[in-house]
């Protein structure tokens, strides 16, 4: 019996001196010592980071996987699956399923949307893929640019 009171006025003292030790700090720290010690208000914070990491998260994976296309888009315009054409207007559409996801993304640059602007993006991206064999490089872009020629040329 003797342990059990021990450990009880152990107990009582331990919270005792807790309590005292919350009431001397939030007195001495002030407000902000209080707000750390506000589980309540610690627990919404936390909440209100993960709701934000979550919306952060949600926004990124279209973009993540307009990247992802559009290098797969890129090795099969390299390897002579795709045509210029073909290309450009699957970046295209890419592009408009960020823009829909997103509605509040500022709007594309002016002159953006038209196929010279879309077919230079096409090329920015083959020339990235290639960059480390630079004269393979040149020889698809020189191909490519000739098809785009091609292409405007003839009748839609």
């Amino acid at each position: 019996m003797k342990h059990f009171y021990r450990l009880f006025v152990c107990g009582c003292a331990a919270a005792v001196f807790t309590v005292l030790f919350v009431f001397v700090l939030t007195r001495l720290g002030g407000a902000q010592a209080q707000d750390s010690l506000d589980l309540m208000m610690w627990l919404r914070t936390w909440a209100d980071a993960m709701q934000e990491h979550e919306e952060l998260r949600a926004r990124g994976v279209p973009v993540f996987r307009r990247t992802v296309e559009k290098n797969h888009i890129v090795r099969e315009l390299i390897a002579h699956h795709l045509t210029m054409r073909e290309a450009t207007d699957r970046f295209r559409e890419l592009d408009e399923d960020v823009r829909e996801a997103q509605p509040d993304l500022p709007a594309a640059a002016p002159g953006s949307a038209d196929d010279a602007a879309a077919s230079r993006n096409v090329l920015l991206w083959v020339r990235s893929e290639l960059a480390a064999k630079p004269d393979e490089a040149e020889k698809v872009v020189s191909e490519l640019e000739r098809e785009m020629c091609e292409d405007r040329a003839a009748p839609h």
